[in-house]
């Protein structure tokens, strides 16, 4: 299966040279774009594990999905203080946002202490381990993994109204599916991709409005601040909430108009 294999090997690749980069370099995009790229690979092991019944899915994932969970709390303080940045002045809530820091800085520590414990060598040599059973999907079997996904997704697309939960997992299903698609085409973007990527973009939006409102609830007790911060509070939960429900809307119009790639778009295996 070249087209996998080659897909597979420049997955890999962007991963260890991702994970080689100085701590000094390391970015906020940095971390997502790893985020993505574990992301990708995890979707070619659903597609192995799918088409060979001896695969030992969960053991050879395990390296990248350390990396993954210690990059997605990086992650995830990164954007709760983007929240608070974007959304609250700068002279407001100063010791929570110390808080914040605080606890970034040490999941940034916990980050790349994982990074420097062997970590490569642990990874090396996952491709000769992979080729036997990429060598075991062919065109059928790929095809019917796409189809299985497709109708995960299509009975959620059925379903009116959806619930948050069932919104968080059309999404990770939408990604799983371009994913997929992705690696086992031979094109660098696969007909009918736009669909799939306006689709997981307005789900993504959707979700950071989410967030930001459970990061509101969480973070803060209304009657322990002061009046102009709760009043601050309000008034930007208020304007989040609106942008979440004016894009579940849209979501919901493009949940009915949206329409899956077809066969003929997914490229040669």
């Amino acid at each position: 299966m070249k087209t996998l294999k080659k897909n597979l090997k420049l997955n890999l690749g962007t991963i260890e040279a991702l994970m080689k980069i100085p701590r000094a370099e390391f970015s906020k995009s940095t971390f997502h774009k790893l985020r993505v790229e574990i992301k990708k690979l995890n979707a070619i092991f659903n597609l192995i594990n799918f088409c060979s019944k001896d695969f030992k899915r969960k053991e050879t994932f395990h390296p990248f999905k350390e990396v993954f969970k210690k990059a997605g709390k990086v992650r995830e303080l990164q954007l709760e203080r983007a929240i608070l940045d974007k959304y609250l002045s700068n002279n407001s809530f100063l010791d929570y946002r110390r808080i914040i820091n605080n606890k970034l800085l040490k999941a940034q520590d916990s980050f790349f202490e994982l990074l420097g414990k062997e970590l490569d060598k642990r990874i090396a040599g996952k491709i000769e381990v992979l080729i036997p059973f990429i060598d075991q999907v062919n065109k059928k079997k790929a095809a019917a993994f796409i189809e299985k996904k497709k109708d995960e997704i299509e009975i959620l697309l059925n379903k009116n109204p959806l619930t948050t939960d069932e919104l968080h997992k059309l999404r990770k299903l939408l990604k799983t599916l371009k994913y997929s698609i992705g690696c086992i085409s031979s094109d660098t973007r696969t007909a009918n991709e736009s669909e799939i990527l306006k689709f997981t973009d307005s789900l993504g939006k959707w979700h950071d409005y989410h967030q930001a409102l459970i990061q509101f609830e969480k973070s803060y007790d209304l009657e322990e601040i002061e009046p102009v911060e709760a009043a601050e509070i309000s008034a930007v939960k208020l304007n989040i909430s609106n942008k979440r429900d004016l894009l579940l809307q849209q979501i919901l119009k493009d949940k009915s108009e949206f329409k899956f790639p077809q066969e003929s778009d997914s490229g040669n295996i």
